[in-house]
């Protein structure tokens, strides 16, 4: 499910379906060998889902999503810490989460953002997967567990078939094996939902490699299985089977008469997602007998699965604002049936800010829907406990720093989390050239001299870390070179990247650095892709003019600081994509005073009025702060999509309002961010008040100010 989900559902055709899936779900596995597992793991018998010692073990989660955005992280953090956040779903008596992800987070150069790191300091530095570590550990304590949904290939929208021009299969299913590896021997992971909402061109049991999902799920279930093959491999179905529609990836017709079949017995669990009218009208809404129809709807579809006992169906997603009549008495039918059936779901969703579903939490982040709470909480089933201490593969080492000396050099990192007992050390004299041999291993400490070495020559290094699960991945690479006493050292790496978009031209902007003679820049038209040679040398000052671009294409950048003592590392990555004059519209700005500047009370606005789409926004309004000023209120017309703030800096009241990381304002009129205050008797003038408007529409950004 997204915010921008379209189904397309044309009228069902009935389809009697009788089969038997046998050869999906192999023989049940004996107990003794289960029972062995330091681990808690699931496996199935026939419909029912099972824990390693033979208890029937049910998931009755949410699903929490932010990960397959554009903020990489999950939402809600810029108002929550995570912990409060998980210590609520388990107060609330859930055992599971799903937690939606793409593949773009793992790419180099991406980093979370939309983070309160002053409620959630232990995710200052990280990146995407290492909060996603600390997600899996803070359920782990408390004894949750997750199934990890790759719900998008990149954080701009929903693919129907399970690979794109830019991310194949072959990612697809290498970045799955690379989550298995990192979490095995971790039972908090329990499940892998391998792709969200296949539907059409994808099909089921058309045989060919390009779009039969069922074989696509097959080869990337075996290959995880091939890492753990004690997870449980979750199959979508597809939105059409012969010509019968249903939901996205909630048709399970076709599993009748093509099972999916995988090298590991008893591991496989269908899933299906179900929706209301107001996400999308279907036929049986407006059938006369609704609700009544609506168990036929779903014996037909995926039920039979459950009532036949031939695997365990998962209600991967269901959700609802659960305002309308209609809804209300889906959302009933709904939980009556997963109750009568004994099924798994996990609710769409604890995010208030899914546009056409709502969330368990409202709007605040903090309260809870009672009114839907109260249709669940009788569905739930207990903790599925663990069986281990789960200790996980490490995260790679971060933040390394080199130091040269006289035919030697130090290399100091900051270890990830948990139990470390080692860390390999790998060296070359090439960019890239570590290898996966270690050149030094069983180091016991953070930092690494290495002697021996020949002055003037570069030194590149990687680090490991190690425990008792496996390796952690290489880090990040750093570079050093060894100097004579007394000989000078290359400058810093440049920090504070930036690149603005033109007409066919980029700006790049950077921070001075310290002893910089000139700088290197170093460009590519793909994401990490700048290497070492660099595209311009000697560059003075702290910004450089790239023109004669391809408008439309991106370009990526990063640059070095040079002096006499050789070249810095290379700064992180920036990018921008040149636009044509005018190609981002035409946003304009007014201003009024709503309740005029009375004693007691008023309110000024700015009123936005966008022709494009815009995709970053940041409105603020400062407000003097003359006799007994003070912040009263602050209000949008334009959604969720909108963060509001607001303090006082001594001598004004500043009102922030900031378009959430992924989310966009349509183009319109008459977009309304109000600012509201307190009087204490003396009237405010206002024409020392000022407003900042800064947008980034079709890559171009501008700032518009004025005064009230």
């Amino acid at each position: 499910m997204s915010l921008t989900d379209i189904r397309r559902l044309p009228n069902m055709t009935s389809l009697l379906v009788r089969f038997a899936l046998t050869a999906a779900v192999g023989l049940s596995l004996g107990l003794t060998g289960r029972s062995a597992l330091a681990q808690n793991y699931l496996h199935t018998s026939g419909s029912t889902i099972l824990d390693s010692t033979g208890k029937t073990a049910r998931i009755t989660g949410l699903n929490w999503f932010g990960f397959e955005t554009g903020n990489y992280c999950p939402h809600g953090l810029w108002t929550r810490s995570m912990s409060s956040m998980l210590d609520q779903i388990k107060t609330l008596g859930y055992n599971t989460l799903r937690v939606p992800y793409c593949n773009q987070m793992f790419d180099a150069g991406i980093s979370a953002n939309s983070i309160d790191y002053g409620k959630n300091p232990d995710l200052v530095g990280l990146t995407p997967i290492q909060i996603m570590d600390k997600l899996v550990a803070g359920c782990q304590t408390r004894g949750l567990k997750i199934i990890l949904d790759r719900h998008r290939p990149d954080s701009g929208g929903q693919s129907a078939l399970w690979y794109t021009g830019q991310y194949s299969e072959a990612r697809w299913i290498s970045d799955w094996q690379m989550l298995a590896t990192r979490y095995k021997g971790n039972d908090t992971v329990i499940g892998c939902d391998l792709h969200n909402e296949p539907h059409s061109p994808s099909t089921w049991g058309s045989g060919g490699t390009a779009n039969d999902w069922r074989l696509a799920a097959e080869r990337c279930g075996n290959a995880i299985l091939s890492i753990n093959p004690h997870l449980l491999i979750i199959v979508e179905g597809t939105d059409q089977f012969n010509n019968d529609y249903y939901w996205w990836g909630g048709n399970l017709l076709g599993a009748a008469s093509f099972p999916v079949q995988l090298s590991v017995a008893n591991q496989l669990v269908y899933s299906t997602h179900d929706y209301p009218s107001t996400v999308s009208g279907q036929p049986w809404f407006s059938d006369p007998s609704y609700p009544s129809n609506l168990p036929a709807v779903w014996d037909k579809h995926w039920g039979y699965l459950i009532k036949q006992n031939i695997v365990p169906v998962l209600v991967g997603e269901f959700g609802t604002l659960n305002q309308s009549t209609s809804d209300q008495q889906w959302f009933k039918a709904l939980v009556s049936y997963i109750s009568a059936n004994n099924l798994n779901f996990t609710f769409w969703c604890l995010n208030p800010d899914s546009g056409d579903t709502g969330g368990l939490l409202k709007d605040d982040w903090n309260t809870v829907d009672a009114a839907k709470q109260a249709v669940l909480a009788p569905l739930q089933a207990p903790l599925i406990g663990t069986g281990g201490t789960g200790t996980m593969i490490p995260a790679a080492p971060t933040g390394l720093v080199a130091v040269a000396g006289d035919t030697k050099a130090t290399i100091k990192w900051t270890p990830p989390a948990g139990t470390i007992t080692g860390y390999n050390i790998y060296r070359s004299t090439t960019p890239g050239g570590e290898g996966t041999t270690p050149f030094s291993s069983g180091i016991k400490t953070n930092s690494f001299q290495n002697t021996g070495l020949t002055n003037g020559v570069t030194y590149y290094f990687k680090v490991a870390a190690v425990n008792s699960a496996g390796t952690s991945p290489l880090s990040a690479e750093i570079s050093v070179t060894p100097k004579a006493a007394g000989a000078p050292t290359p400058p810093a790496a440049p920090t504070g990247l930036t690149a603005t978009a033109g007409d066919a031209s980029i700006t790049v902007k950077w921070t001075a650095v310290t002893g910089a003679a000139t700088y290197n820049i170093y460009r590519s038209t793909t994401a990490g892709g700048e290497g070492t040679t660099a595209y311009k040398t000697g560059v003075t000052g702290v910004s450089f003019a790239d023109t004669g671009l391809t408008n439309g294409v991106t370009y990526y950048y990063n640059l070095a600081a040079v002096n006499s003592g050789g070249t810095s590392a290379q700064s992180s990555e920036a990018s921008a994509t040149p636009k044509s004059a005018g190609a981002a519209g035409t946003v304009t700005v007014t201003t009024k005073l709503a309740s005029g500047n009375g004693p007691y009370y008023g309110e000024q606005d700015v009123v936005l009025s966008n022709t494009a789409t815009i995709t970053a926004l940041t409105i603020s309004v400062n407000i003097q702060k003359t006799t007994g000023i003070s912040y009263n209120g602050e209000y949008v017309n334009t959604g969720s999509q909108i963060a509001m703030a607001h303090g006082d800096t001594g001598t004004a009241v500043t009102y922030t309002y900031t378009l959430i990381s992924g989310q966009t304002l349509t183009a319109g009129t008459n977009w309304l961010f109000a600012a509201q205050y307190n009087g204490t008797g003396t009237a405010h003038t206002s024409t020392g008040d000022t407003y900042s408007v800064t947008y980034t529409s079709a890559g171009v950004t501008k700032t518009l100010t004025g005064h009230f």
